[in-house]
């Protein structure tokens, strides 16, 4: 650890340090302009703005605490973690430096080129693209909006797991589908390619008449829609 002014207590192991502070691990770099650090717990903790970098992310936040023998840092207030693949924003985070492994508790988001993530409890592998959603959760791309109470995401397979109350909008092609368990299967190649298996109490509602307001409803054990022949 480096900075413009330091002080160290050998008795009680702490250290206070002001002044572009910088902290160095084998893994990460953090930066701010205070710290303090009790080497007898292994903890170093901020609170005037700090920044986290990485081989993979950039994480930003007003203060936060590692937690240096599990390699972990604790984000409180408007925290962003920025990679290439994504952007975090939350105001409660838990980020394990080696294994970019990401912990979101509270009002979050993860937004990628190709879709928008919404979570209060969720898990992300920044490393290999999979997410695991718990509570108010859902996953937005292409015009459609997934819900659930337990979503499972993998952004590199473009597949979604969802379940227990099961809802998934479609408005470009004004479609709305419930059960209790779905999976997703996104074609990179276009919208109409998309695939959906829904199954326990499914229901599918398809609006045919937008004067009238009718729909099509469909029951069934098990439903499969699938895009056009002409484009699968």
């Amino acid at each position: 650890m480096t900075s413009r002014y330091a002080e160290y207590d050998g008795k009680t192991e702490r250290a206070f340090a002001t002044g572009n502070v910088q902290m160095s691990s084998p893994d990460s770099q953090l930066v701010t302009d205070t710290i303090r650090l009790d080497r007898k717990i292994q903890q170093a903790y901020y609170n005037s703005f700090g920044t986290i970098t990485n081989k993979d992310n950039i994480l930003k936040s007003k203060s936060g605490r590692y937690y240096i023998n599990q390699k972990k840092y604790a984000f409180k207030t408007a925290v962003t973690v920025t990679n290439p693949k994504c952007v975090i924003k939350t105001n409660n985070l838990d980020f394990y430096d080696n294994s970019g492994h990401a912990y979101v508790y509270g009002p979050s988001t993860i937004t990628s080129k190709t879709d928008v993530i919404y979570t209060e409890n969720g898990f992300y592998d920044t490393k290999n693209d999979i997410g695991k959603l718990k509570g108010k959760s859902n996953i937005n791309y292409n015009n459609k909006k997934i819900e659930g109470d337990l979503i499972d995401y993998d952004r590199k397979k473009n597949y979604s797991k969802a379940v227990n109350n099961v809802k998934i909008t479609d408005t470009l092609n004004n479609m709305i589908a419930r059960g209790h368990y779905a999976e997703l299967y996104r074609n990179i190649r276009g919208t109409k390619n998309d695939s959906m298996f829904i199954t326990k109490k499914a229901l599918v509602s398809t609006l045919v008449d937008k004067k009238t307001n009718d729909s099509l409803h469909l029951h069934g054990k098990r439903i499969l829609v699938t895009g056009a022949p002409e484009v699968s």
